[in-house]
Protein backbone atom coordinates (compact mmCIF):
# COMPACT_ATOMS: atom_id res chain seq x y z
CA UNK A 1 0.00 0.00 0.00
CA UNK A 2 1.39 3.47 -0.87
CA UNK A 3 2.35 5.67 2.09
CA UNK A 4 -0.32 7.85 3.61
CA UNK A 5 0.05 11.50 2.72
CA UNK A 6 -0.55 14.68 4.73
CA UNK A 7 -1.76 16.14 1.44
CA UNK A 8 -2.05 19.86 1.98
CA UNK A 9 0.81 20.49 4.43
CA UNK A 10 3.21 19.06 1.87
CA UNK A 11 1.99 21.63 -0.67
CA UNK A 12 2.13 24.80 1.40
CA UNK A 13 4.75 27.37 0.52
CA UNK A 14 4.87 30.65 2.39
CA UNK A 15 4.65 33.34 -0.28
CA UNK A 16 3.95 35.90 2.42
CA UNK A 17 5.17 38.82 0.31
CA UNK A 18 1.97 38.54 -1.74
CA UNK A 19 -0.18 40.03 0.98
CA UNK A 20 0.04 42.36 3.98
CA UNK A 21 -1.72 39.61 5.92
CA UNK A 22 1.03 37.24 4.88
CA UNK A 23 3.74 39.54 6.11
CA UNK A 24 1.93 39.64 9.43
CA UNK A 25 2.19 35.86 9.59
CA UNK A 26 -1.57 35.18 9.26
CA UNK A 27 -2.08 34.55 5.57
CA UNK A 28 -0.67 31.61 3.65
CA UNK A 29 -0.41 30.92 -0.05
CA UNK A 30 -0.30 27.62 -1.87
CA UNK A 31 2.13 28.41 -4.71
CA UNK A 32 0.00 31.28 -5.98
CA UNK A 33 -3.67 31.54 -6.84
CA UNK A 34 -3.66 29.55 -10.13
CA UNK A 35 -2.13 26.51 -8.43
CA UNK A 36 -4.34 27.07 -5.41
CA UNK A 37 -7.42 26.71 -7.59
CA UNK A 38 -6.26 23.33 -8.83
CA UNK A 39 -5.24 22.17 -5.36
CA UNK A 40 -8.56 23.16 -3.86
CA UNK A 41 -10.43 21.44 -6.68
CA UNK A 42 -9.13 18.11 -5.49
CA UNK A 43 -9.70 18.88 -1.85
CA UNK A 44 -12.51 21.40 -1.45
CA UNK A 45 -14.52 19.77 -4.21
CA UNK A 46 -15.77 17.33 -1.64
CA UNK A 47 -16.16 20.11 0.92
CA UNK A 48 -13.78 18.43 3.21
CA UNK A 49 -10.28 19.52 2.48
CA UNK A 50 -7.77 22.20 1.55
CA UNK A 51 -6.30 21.76 4.99
CA UNK A 52 -4.95 19.04 7.22
CA UNK A 53 -3.31 18.72 10.59
CA UNK A 54 -1.71 15.32 10.22
CA UNK A 55 1.68 16.99 10.62
CA UNK A 56 1.26 17.38 14.36
CA UNK A 57 -0.11 20.91 14.35
CA UNK A 58 -2.82 21.99 16.77
CA UNK A 59 -6.34 20.58 16.23
CA UNK A 60 -8.59 22.60 13.95
CA UNK A 61 -11.13 24.89 15.60
CA UNK A 62 -14.34 25.98 13.90
CA UNK A 63 -15.05 29.67 13.57
CA UNK A 64 -18.13 31.68 12.66
CA UNK A 65 -18.96 35.34 12.11
CA UNK A 66 -19.15 37.23 15.38
CA UNK A 67 -22.84 37.96 15.74
CA UNK A 68 -25.23 37.95 18.66
CA UNK A 69 -26.16 34.47 19.83
CA UNK A 70 -29.51 34.16 21.60
CA UNK A 71 -30.92 31.34 23.68
CA UNK A 72 -32.60 28.76 21.49
CA UNK A 73 -36.34 28.27 21.77
CA UNK A 74 -35.86 24.59 20.90
CA UNK A 75 -33.73 21.89 22.47
CA UNK A 76 -30.95 20.14 20.58
CA UNK A 77 -33.07 16.99 20.34
CA UNK A 78 -35.99 18.93 18.84
CA UNK A 79 -33.74 20.64 16.31
CA UNK A 80 -32.10 17.40 15.19
CA UNK A 81 -35.46 15.67 14.89
CA UNK A 82 -36.84 18.56 12.83
CA UNK A 83 -33.75 18.42 10.62
CA UNK A 84 -34.24 14.72 9.96
CA UNK A 85 -37.88 15.27 9.04
CA UNK A 86 -36.93 18.17 6.77
CA UNK A 87 -34.42 16.01 4.91
CA UNK A 88 -37.04 13.36 4.24
CA UNK A 89 -37.70 11.49 7.47
CA UNK A 90 -38.18 7.78 6.90
CA UNK A 91 -37.48 8.23 3.18
CA UNK A 92 -33.81 8.59 4.15
CA UNK A 93 -33.73 4.93 5.18
CA UNK A 94 -34.44 3.84 1.61
CA UNK A 95 -31.49 5.71 0.08
CA UNK A 96 -28.51 3.42 -0.36
CA UNK A 97 -26.79 5.02 -3.33
CA UNK A 98 -26.63 8.51 -4.88
CA UNK A 99 -25.16 9.93 -8.06
CA UNK A 100 -24.78 13.65 -8.71
CA UNK A 101 -23.74 15.13 -12.04
CA UNK A 102 -23.00 18.79 -12.70
CA UNK A 103 -20.26 21.35 -13.04
CA UNK A 104 -17.76 23.15 -10.88
CA UNK A 105 -17.08 26.87 -11.13
CA UNK A 106 -14.12 28.47 -9.41
CA UNK A 107 -12.10 31.66 -9.24
CA UNK A 108 -9.93 30.35 -12.07
CA UNK A 109 -12.44 28.75 -14.47
CA UNK A 110 -16.03 27.65 -14.92
CA UNK A 111 -17.97 24.70 -16.23
CA UNK A 112 -15.64 21.89 -15.20
CA UNK A 113 -17.62 18.60 -15.38
CA UNK A 114 -18.07 17.02 -11.96
CA UNK A 115 -19.60 13.79 -10.68
CA UNK A 116 -20.13 12.39 -7.19
CA UNK A 117 -21.11 8.80 -6.39
CA UNK A 118 -22.05 7.63 -2.91
CA UNK A 119 -22.84 4.33 -1.25
CA UNK A 120 -24.39 5.26 2.08
CA UNK A 121 -21.79 4.97 4.83
CA UNK A 122 -19.58 2.71 2.74
CA UNK A 123 -18.23 4.56 -0.27
CA UNK A 124 -17.65 7.99 -1.76
CA UNK A 125 -16.13 9.06 -5.10
CA UNK A 126 -15.67 12.50 -6.65
CA UNK A 127 -14.42 13.12 -10.20
CA UNK A 128 -13.67 16.60 -11.54
CA UNK A 129 -12.41 17.35 -15.07
CA UNK A 130 -10.30 20.42 -14.32
CA UNK A 131 -8.44 22.36 -17.04
CA UNK A 132 -5.22 20.71 -15.84
CA UNK A 133 -6.55 17.18 -15.85
CA UNK A 134 -8.77 14.81 -13.96
CA UNK A 135 -8.95 15.05 -10.17
CA UNK A 136 -10.14 11.97 -8.30
CA UNK A 137 -10.91 11.49 -4.62
CA UNK A 138 -12.64 8.75 -2.73
CA UNK A 139 -13.37 6.71 0.35
CA UNK A 140 -13.59 2.92 0.15
CA UNK A 141 -15.20 2.27 3.51
CA UNK A 142 -11.95 2.12 5.44
CA UNK A 143 -9.59 4.72 3.97
CA UNK A 144 -9.60 7.90 1.89
CA UNK A 145 -7.47 8.54 -1.18
CA UNK A 146 -6.76 11.22 -3.74
CA UNK A 147 -5.21 11.47 -7.20
CA UNK A 148 -4.39 14.54 -9.26
CA UNK A 149 -5.16 17.08 -6.53
CA UNK A 150 -1.95 18.89 -7.49
CA UNK A 151 -0.11 19.09 -10.82
CA UNK A 152 2.67 16.81 -9.57
CA UNK A 153 0.41 14.22 -7.93
CA UNK A 154 0.48 11.67 -10.73
CA UNK A 155 0.05 8.59 -8.56
CA UNK A 156 -2.84 8.10 -6.11
CA UNK A 157 -2.09 8.49 -2.41
CA UNK A 158 -3.81 7.37 0.77
CA UNK A 159 -4.75 10.29 2.99
CA UNK A 160 -4.15 10.66 6.69
CA UNK A 161 -6.66 10.16 9.50
CA UNK A 162 -8.11 13.66 9.54
CA UNK A 163 -8.94 13.55 5.83
CA UNK A 164 -10.34 10.04 6.23
CA UNK A 165 -12.81 11.37 8.79
CA UNK A 166 -13.89 14.12 6.42
CA UNK A 167 -14.31 11.86 3.42
CA UNK A 168 -16.10 9.22 5.49
CA UNK A 169 -18.61 11.87 6.55
CA UNK A 170 -19.22 12.63 2.88
CA UNK A 171 -20.32 9.04 2.36
CA UNK A 172 -23.17 9.53 4.84
CA UNK A 173 -26.25 10.41 2.76
CA UNK A 174 -28.07 11.67 5.86
CA UNK A 175 -25.27 14.02 6.82
CA UNK A 176 -23.63 14.44 10.24
CA UNK A 177 -26.76 15.65 12.06
CA UNK A 178 -28.92 12.54 11.60
CA UNK A 179 -28.14 10.00 14.31
CA UNK A 180 -24.71 11.57 14.85
CA UNK A 181 -23.67 9.26 17.69
CA UNK A 182 -23.83 6.23 15.41
CA UNK A 183 -21.25 7.88 13.15
CA UNK A 184 -19.04 8.99 16.01
CA UNK A 185 -19.94 12.67 15.69
CA UNK A 186 -20.50 15.06 18.59
CA UNK A 187 -23.11 17.84 18.36
CA UNK A 188 -23.87 20.67 20.75
CA UNK A 189 -26.35 23.53 20.56
CA UNK A 190 -24.74 26.97 20.49
CA UNK A 191 -27.97 28.97 20.28
CA UNK A 192 -30.04 30.95 17.80
CA UNK A 193 -28.40 33.46 15.49
CA UNK A 194 -30.94 35.55 13.64
CA UNK A 195 -33.15 33.12 11.74
CA UNK A 196 -30.81 30.16 12.14
CA UNK A 197 -30.03 27.57 14.78
CA UNK A 198 -26.29 27.29 15.34
CA UNK A 199 -24.70 23.96 16.20
CA UNK A 200 -21.12 22.98 16.90
CA UNK A 201 -20.23 19.64 15.31
CA UNK A 202 -17.12 17.56 15.88
CA UNK A 203 -16.84 14.99 13.10
CA UNK A 204 -15.43 11.74 14.37
CA UNK A 205 -14.87 13.55 17.65
CA UNK A 206 -11.98 15.46 16.04
CA UNK A 207 -12.80 17.76 13.10
CA UNK A 208 -14.79 20.74 14.32
CA UNK A 209 -17.19 22.94 12.38
CA UNK A 210 -20.00 25.37 13.11
CA UNK A 211 -23.27 24.58 11.32
CA UNK A 212 -26.22 26.93 10.78
CA UNK A 213 -29.66 25.40 10.22
CA UNK A 214 -32.39 27.54 8.68
CA UNK A 215 -34.95 28.10 11.45
CA UNK A 216 -37.89 27.74 9.07
CA UNK A 217 -36.81 24.83 6.87
CA UNK A 218 -34.39 23.10 9.30
CA UNK A 219 -32.07 22.41 6.37
CA UNK A 220 -28.36 23.21 6.57
CA UNK A 221 -27.72 26.72 5.32
CA UNK A 222 -23.97 26.96 5.92
CA UNK A 223 -21.00 25.69 7.87
CA UNK A 224 -17.68 27.29 8.75
CA UNK A 225 -14.31 25.87 9.75
CA UNK A 226 -10.86 27.15 10.58
CA UNK A 227 -8.03 25.01 9.26
CA UNK A 228 -4.67 25.10 11.02
CA UNK A 229 -1.31 24.76 9.27
CA UNK A 230 2.26 25.23 10.49
CA UNK A 231 2.34 28.44 8.43
CA UNK A 232 -0.97 29.86 9.69
CA UNK A 233 -4.71 29.35 9.44
CA UNK A 234 -7.43 29.72 6.83
CA UNK A 235 -11.16 30.20 7.32
CA UNK A 236 -13.38 28.00 5.17
CA UNK A 237 -17.03 28.85 4.51
CA UNK A 238 -19.54 26.57 2.79
CA UNK A 239 -23.07 27.59 1.80
CA UNK A 240 -25.84 25.19 0.75
CA UNK A 241 -28.79 26.32 -1.39
CA UNK A 242 -31.24 25.41 -4.14
CA UNK A 243 -32.51 22.35 -2.31
CA UNK A 244 -34.72 20.01 -4.26
CA UNK A 245 -36.53 16.78 -3.53
CA UNK A 246 -35.42 13.52 -5.09
CA UNK A 247 -37.52 10.47 -4.21
CA UNK A 248 -38.69 12.11 -1.00
CA UNK A 249 -35.24 13.29 0.13
CA UNK A 250 -33.87 16.86 0.04
CA UNK A 251 -30.49 17.53 -1.61
CA UNK A 252 -28.66 20.85 -2.02
CA UNK A 253 -28.39 21.67 -5.70
CA UNK A 254 -25.67 24.24 -5.15
CA UNK A 255 -22.74 24.09 -2.73
CA UNK A 256 -20.54 27.19 -2.66
CA UNK A 257 -17.18 27.20 -0.87
CA UNK A 258 -15.00 30.23 -0.18
CA UNK A 259 -11.78 31.18 1.58
CA UNK A 260 -12.11 34.97 1.89
CA UNK A 261 -8.56 35.61 3.05
CA UNK A 262 -7.10 34.43 -0.25
CA UNK A 263 -10.10 35.45 -2.35
CA UNK A 264 -10.85 31.91 -3.45
CA UNK A 265 -14.39 30.88 -4.45
CA UNK A 266 -15.74 27.60 -5.75
CA UNK A 267 -19.23 26.27 -6.44
CA UNK A 268 -20.62 22.87 -7.32
CA UNK A 269 -23.88 23.08 -9.26
CA UNK A 270 -25.70 19.77 -9.60
CA UNK A 271 -27.91 19.47 -12.68
CA UNK A 272 -28.78 15.82 -12.02
CA UNK A 273 -29.26 14.01 -8.73
CA UNK A 274 -30.53 10.44 -8.65
CA UNK A 275 -30.87 7.81 -5.96
CA UNK A 276 -31.01 4.03 -6.12
CA UNK A 277 -28.37 3.78 -8.84
CA UNK A 278 -26.28 0.65 -9.31
CA UNK A 279 -22.71 1.21 -8.16
CA UNK A 280 -19.99 -1.41 -8.21
CA UNK A 281 -17.57 -1.51 -5.29
CA UNK A 282 -14.72 -0.89 -7.74
CA UNK A 283 -15.96 2.69 -8.11
CA UNK A 284 -14.65 3.50 -4.62
CA UNK A 285 -11.51 1.36 -4.65
CA UNK A 286 -8.04 2.88 -4.52
CA UNK A 287 -6.99 3.38 -8.19
CA UNK A 288 -5.06 0.36 -9.39
CA UNK A 289 -6.38 -1.93 -6.66
CA UNK A 290 -9.25 -4.36 -7.06
CA UNK A 291 -12.25 -3.91 -4.81
CA UNK A 292 -12.39 -6.46 -1.95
Amino acid sequence: MPPRSPLVPSLISAHRDLSPRGRAGRWISLRGLPSLSVICLGLLASLVACGGSGDGSAPDAASAPEVAVETSDLSLEEILQSHREALGGDALDAVETVRKVGVMDSSAFSGAPAETQIRDGKGYRRDVESPRGKILSGYDGSGAWSKGATPDQVEPVWLEERDQILYASQSDVDGPLVNPEASGHEVELVGKVGDAYRLRVRLGGQVERVVDLDASTFLIRAHTETRTFPQGTLDLQVKYSEYREVNGVQFAGRVATSMPEIRFDQALIWSEIETGVELDDSVFAFPGEAAP
